[in-house]
C-alpha cells in the first residue's frame, strides 16, 4: 500500500522547504552547542553559522506566507531548540560576531570621560 504525503507538486515542494527549515533549525541548534563546549573553534563556528543563517534567510523569504512565525513552527514540531531560534530569528548574527560588537559597545562607553 503506498500512502502519498502531498497531493501535487507544489504541496510536494512545501513539504521539502518545511524538511529544510526543520534541518536548518536543528543544525544551528547542534553548532551553538559545540560552539559553546568549546569542541569548534571560534573561526569554524562563525563561516559555519553564516552559512546556516543565510540558508535560513533565504529559505524563510520563501516560506513567510506558509510559516508566519518560525517560533510557532518549532512549537509545532516539538523542535525545543532555543539557541537555534535565538541566533536565527533574535540575533541573525554568529555568537561572535555578537560579542565583538557588545565588546567594542563596552569599550568605546568605558573609554569616554
Amino acid at each position: 500500500m503506498e500512502v502519498k504525503l502531498w497531493n501535487d507538486k507544489r504541496e510536494r515542494e512545501m513539504y521539502d522547504n518545511f524538511a529544510e527549515l526543520y534541518a536548518i533549525i536543528k543544525a544551528t541548534e547542534r553548532l551553538e552547542k559545540a560552539y559553546v563546549r568549546d569542541i569548534i573553534t571560534p573561526q569554524e563556528y562563525e563561516i559555519e553559522c553564516q552559512k546556516l543563517i543565510a540558508h535560513f534567510k533565504t529559505l524563510a523569504s520563501t516560506l513567510k506566507d506558509t510559516v508566519p512565525s518560525i517560533e510557532r513552527f518549532a512549537d509545532t514540531y516539538r523542535m525545543e531548540c532555543p539557541a537555534a531560534i535565538n541566533r536565527l530569528v533574535v540575533s541573525g548574527v554568529p555568537a561572535t560576531v555578537e560579542h565583538r560588537a557588545t565588546a567594542a559597545a563596552g569599550a568605546s562607553f568605558a573609554l569616554r570621560p
